[in-house]
């Protein structure tokens, strides 16, 4: 059955999924903890295992907070999409309009699927864009990626299913789709 893309579609985290962000975020923290304390043998005091045992603790710990913090916000949804345009909570605090989305195409790194949502410059100026979303462009852009990554890792529905819903919206409100 086609997408009614005239109504708005909501897409929410799943608890199970950030469970076990949770969960994992637990474990390598106490690994980086582990290493940042030298209580695993052949770390030498101030050496890079050390060093990268505490960026490893602080990484995840924050991981974990996020998670947590998510799994307490699961009435709201994570991403909206609608014919004013889409809204991730994670990476703004307003709709993005369909104008001013240049381009949406879908890559793969290591066996995962995100989207890839190219937007104009001034949405990268917007005081709307979260923390991570502004933090974020820098590495992504180091890797060839001037774009927004929205990924499915979180949500409770399947990267092609999200996509054939971006995709449907997209193309009916103007945006470019691969």
């Amino acid at each position: 059955m086609p997408l009614d893309t005239n109504r708005t579609v909501e897409f929410r985290s799943s608890p199970a999924r950030l469970s076990l962000v949770a969960a994992l975020s637990v474990a390598m923290a106490t690994l980086g903890i582990a290493l940042g304390w030298r209580l695993v043998p052949n770390i030498a005091p101030g050496s890079f295992k050390q060093f990268l045992g505490w960026i490893t603790a602080i990484s995840f710990t924050g991981t974990f907070v996020i998670a947590v913090v998510r799994l307490f916000d699961l009435k709201r949804p994570t991403l909206v999409l609608s014919p004013k345009g889409f809204w991730d909570v994670r990476l703004s605090a307003e709709f993005i309009p369909w104008s001013v989305v240049k381009h949406i195409s879908e890559r793969s790194y290591r066996r995962r699927k995100f989207l890839l949502v190219e937007v104009l410059e001034s949405v990268w100026q917007s005081p709307s864009l979260t923390k991570m979303a502004r933090w974020s462009r820098g590495p992504n852009r180091a890797m060839g990626l001037d774009a927004m990554c929205i990924g499915t890792g979180d949500l409770d529905v399947k990267f092609d299913e999200l996509f054939s819903a971006i995709t449907a919206y997209a193309q009916t409100y103007g945006a470019k789709v691969d």
